[in-house]
């Protein structure tokens, strides 16, 4: 009963701010529903809730909030397509969940979502070409799925997106020589692709648009040869970034303005206003470009 308390007490708050985080809550299908009626929230954390599908068809009935944090909550296609018809939504994090081509498709039909994330989702390239006919989407991260060269080549050709996450799928030289080949993407990651070799990585040298690239741990690792590292070279050069290369044990990275890309494209998390809770579910803030 003193937890129930403790938990309506933070919804009360949480209806009065702008921001909050209900992260690791026990939120109840009630609560969500009276905090979608507040008229003052635009950023909601709900990390690990388990609100699930009915969940979000309560909190998708918001008209303000405009960044909404969903990772980990077993959503799957009924609530992505609930998400899908929200028309107030600019960011959105469904990491962790179980979205699947459906709802990636169901998704790609908004026109208002500009970050969307959905690692980690079970997408294959069926997905990932829904995706690519999006308009609005400048934010994608597509991290640790199952989509290889035909949902890359799909995404190539999309003329929106600028930063996009592609590591831990099944993408290969045919799926890098594509993405090389788009100029609206100035950041890149092909982390951990290990169907990528030389053949994919040397592709990036004719582009003009990238600033960040990271191609660590795939093949071309082992298969780098010094003529296409000259190339790579000049590439980074030219396109005026900072150049840090190293290669041993997996790593591969480009530095630009001294931040090195390692992890994903986008962080999430609550600003230094809101409740933090757990350290790495919630201690990270988006870099705002």
């Amino acid at each position: 009963m003193k937890k129930r308390k403790m938990i309506r007490e933070r919804i009360e708050e949480a209806y009065k701010s702008k921001e909050y985080n209900l992260s690791l809550e026990d939120v109840s299908l009630e609560e969500l529903k009276y905090l979608a009626k507040s008229m003052t929230l635009t950023r909601l954390y709900l990390l690990g809730c388990e609100i699930r599908d009915e969940g979000v068809e309560e909190i998708v009935k918001s008209r303000t909030i405009t960044r909404l944090d969903l990772r980990s909550n077993k959503i799957c296609v009924k609530g992505a397509k609930a998400l899908s018809n929200n028309k107030t939504i600019t960011e959105l994090n469904l990491d962790m969940n179980r979205i699947c081509d459906e709802g990636a498709e169901d998704l790609a039909k908004n026109d208002t979502i500009k970050v969307l994330v959905l690692s980690i989702n079970n997408i294959g390239d069926k997905g990932a070409e829904a995706l690519a006919n999006n308009k609005t989407i400048t934010d994608l991260d597509l991290a640790f799925n199952h989509i290889g060269d035909k949902g890359a080549e799909a995404l190539a050709k999309n003329e929106t997106i600028t930063e996009l996450n592609l590591a831990g799928n099944n993408i290969g030289d045919d799926g890098a020589k594509a993405i090389a080949k788009n100029r609206t993407i100035i950041s890149l990651s092909l982390r951990m692709n290990h169907h990528i070799d030389d053949g994919g990585a040397e592709a990036f040298v004719g582009n003009t648009s990238l600033r960040e690239l990271n191609i660590n741990s795939n093949r071309v690792i082992n298969h780098v040869s010094d003529m296409m590292m000259l190339e790579i070279d000049k590439m980074v050069k030219r396109n005026k970034l900072e150049y840090e290369k190293y290669i041993g044990e997996n790593e591969y990275y480009y530095k630009d303005i001294g931040k090195i890309v390692t992890q994903y494209v986008g962080q999430w998390g609550p600003t230094k206003e809101t409740s933090r809770g757990t350290a790495k579910a919630m201690s990270d803030t988006r870099t705002e470009e």
